[in-house]
């Protein structure tokens, strides 16, 4: 229950305040040594692939449907969309594979197997592959058999298991320079070119709790060690970029207070610290979303670069061409064909199906809400719009689809009635209804206040995109005013 609501509540969070990205420029230079990676190099970036061992759902029943009806993820697809990445990135042969956490359902051993099979397949081509733990893979209680309508414990990853089974991918020493505090780790896998894998998941009490946290943390002593790494591998003349699960630069205004547990405990203190030691780049996963957000302090600069999920709508990941002077990011989508949830329409793509999955969760999130305001006190505040509200919670579905499906796959634009807009609908949302309830769901939903007050900002992405983007990597920390932001039209 308690995974359902905590769900239910990231989804309104999304659907009400939607992204803004948050970029502020600097000008002014850093001085650095000269890069010593005289290459260019690809990096395939992807993000919680959440794979999930087929022999987990012994029989679909009430069980599994009540974790999906929590959860819109594609669970049952992991592995198939999983393994056409892998296909995909054996055609495009790049460099290095990073995943930036979650890389499986709730760090099933069983899942494990699956996941490394396909990783092996990689490295047996000459793709070096590096990965970082995410708030699902390790400790997790939640590791579980489905039996119908009941579930039963199966075996979950230790800290020392994750580092058995992922030795190859960053925590042995053919693959790393060394490891740092809890599952952190340096790398070179490519000349040059040095990869620091952050742990900031937050494990140790999982179990006793009986539920995964899923906030992240950074102690003192693994932000001094990443700070030690970059001014090493600056100091070296080396490229430097990070890889950590949870973010550490807001990726939308309140996104610290309206969904904390996505970005590291402390963020701006710590994000300024290592902007200042020199880390300019960090990739990120997590919020399941495409988008880059970038913040600069005195003389520095730091850019979270989130990657959605392969298993949520628009199923993408990251190509990002490394020179010694920028890199080059350009976004693609898994090329799979699915049958569709909708018997008259036949095979279609990937992303539809998603969209398709997205709708499923939109009609849970509906009766949810509906739900929740037949269960008011008729005194309540609210009794005066009950009508109001009953009758826009579904005749706004399409826009809130809209906004949540707008954030996921990133370069926002408003809304299906503004000409940027990228909308997927067909069906008209009544705006005028909207624009009535959008005061009033506050008191159907209260901790909703701030969300709604920062809705109107919550609609259109002001970076130049979220998807494909040059940056600068100079050694100097300067954030292009005119190339990244601009206003809000």
């Amino acid at each position: 229950m308690k995974q359902k609501a905590q769900s239910l509540t990231r989804l309104v969070t999304l659907l009400i305040s939607a992204i803004i990205l948050l970029a502020h420029p600097l000008e002014g230079w850093a001085e650095r040594p000269p890069l010593s990676m005289q290459s260019q190099y690809t990096l395939l970036v992807c993000s919680d692939p959440h794979i999930m061992a087929p022999e987990l759902v012994v029989q679909e029943g009430p069980a599994f449907e009540e974790t999906l009806r929590s959860d819109r993820k594609l669970l049952l697809e992991s592995v198939q969309i999983f393994d056409q990445l892998i296909e995909e990135a054996l055609e495009i042969r790049p460099d290095l594979f990073l995943i930036c956490g979650d890389l499986t359902k709730d760090g099933e051993l069983a899942s494990y197997r699956y996941l490394t099979q396909r990783l092996d397949r990689l490295t047996a081509a000459g793709i070096k592959v590096l990965v970082v733990p995410g708030n699902h893979d390790i400790n997790n209680p939640l590791a579980q058999i489905y039996l119908g309508d009941h579930t039963t414990a199966t075996e979950h990853v230790t800290p020392d298991q994750f580092v058995q089974i992922m030795a190859p991918y960053g925590y042995d020493s053919s693959s790393s320079i060394s490891r740092g505090p809890a599952l952190c780790y340096v790398s070179e896998p490519l000349p040059g070119l040095r990869v620091i894998g952050i742990d900031a998941c937050q494990y140790d009490d999982n179990i006793a709790n009986n539920y995964p946290t899923t906030a992240g943390r950074l102690d003192e002593v693994r932000v001094q060690w990443i700070e030690d790494q970059v001014r090493q591998a600056n100091a070296q003349g080396k490229q430097v970029i990070a890889m950590m699960h949870h973010g550490i630069v807001e990726h939308f205004p309140g996104q610290s207070l309206l969904a904390k547990e996505y970005l590291i405990q402390d963020y701006d203190r710590i994000a300024e610290r290592l902007a200042e030691a020199g880390l300019q780049y960090v990739f990120t996963g997590h919020f399941h979303a495409q988008d880059i957000a970038a913040k600069s302090y005195n003389q520095s600069v730091i850019h979270d670069i989130e990657t959605g999920s392969t298993v949520t709508y628009p199923c993408p990941y990251r190509l990002v061409e490394v020179t010694p002077t920028e890199l080059r990011i350009s976004s693609r989508q898994i090329a799979l064909a699915m049958p569709s949830h909708r018997a008259s329409e036949g095979t279609i793509s990937l992303q539809d199906y998603a969209y398709q999955h997205l709708e499923l969760g939109m009609n849970d999130l509906v009766r949810f809400l509906t739900e929740h305001l037949e269960s008011q006190d008729s005194a309540s505040v609210i009794a005066p719009y009950k009508g109001v509200i009953e009758q826009a919670i579904p005749e706004l579905k399409p826009l809130f689809m809209e906004i949540y499906a707008n954030h996921l796959q990133g370069d926002e634009r408003g809304l299906h009635h503004n000409p940027d807009s990228t909308a997927r609908m067909t069906e008209p949302y009544p705006g005028d209804l909207f624009d009535q309830t959008k005061g009033l769901i506050q008191g159907l939903v209260p901790s909703l206040t701030q969300q709604i007050e920062l809705f109107e900002t919550a609609l259109y992405d002001t970076s130049e995109s979220d998807n494909n983007v040059s940056l600068p990597y100079d050694h100097t920390a300067r954030l292009d005013r005119q190339r990244l932001a601009k206003s809000k039209p």
